[in-house]
């Protein structure tokens, strides 16, 4: 399987990004590592915002269920705020990011 790397400076450091698809250009793959990483980003905000990482349960399909419910509840919360004219604030700052980690969009 053939790879390709890119090499970024970021902050005070270099990051490798690796992808199997030979047909992105560069800026295609900085552009779907950064998308991916505002997945990453939503879904740490579930964990901890909704409180999936304090699930007490054990068996395979209530963590399941549990974890459909809160991607269930954050995605209406998302749409919800999306709808608002201000952007609501964090209950706990991220990254000194005091708001939603997804951009609202123009309303």
């Amino acid at each position: 399987m053939c790879r390709a790397v890119v090499w970024i400076y970021r902050r005070s450091q270099w990051v490798a990004l690796f992808t199997t698809d030979l047909d992105l250009t560069v800026e295609q793959i900085i552009e779907y590592y950064g998308a991916r990483w505002k997945i990453e980003a939503a879904f740490k905000e579930i964990k901890q915002e909704i409180g999936s990482s304090k699930s007490q349960t054990r068996n395979y399909h209530a963590v399941t269920n549990h974890l459909n419910f809160c991607m269930m509840a954050a995605t209406v919360t998302w749409i919800y705020a999306d709808h608002l004219d201000k952007t609501p604030q964090r209950c706990y700052a991220v990254n000194n990011q005091v708001t939603l980690p997804f951009p609202m969009s123009e309303n």
